[in-house]
């Protein structure tokens, strides 16, 4: 049965059922399952551990330090 994710509780009980439906066949109701079920934990995912977006400067040194670029 599919609950609201809405607490600590329900999203590892949300968490492990939908490592129990994983490999389900697609098309399947266990799929279709597992589809709601994923949608709810990342809606309360995004929710409670929102992450911010870098500061621009951030990003762009990140960004030129994964690509071996120097200042130069």
């Amino acid at each position: 049965m599919i609950e609201p994710v809405v607490d600590k509780e329900s999203h590892g009980r949300a968490l492990r059922r939908i490592e129990e439906l994983w490999d389900a066949e697609p098309g399947s109701p266990e799929a279709q399952e597992l589809d709601a079920l994923a949608m709810l934990v990342d809606a309360y995912e995004r929710k409670q551990f929102p992450i911010a977006p870098p500061d621009p400067i951030a990003a762009i040194e990140a960004r030129c330090e994964q690509l071996g670029w120097t200042r130069k």
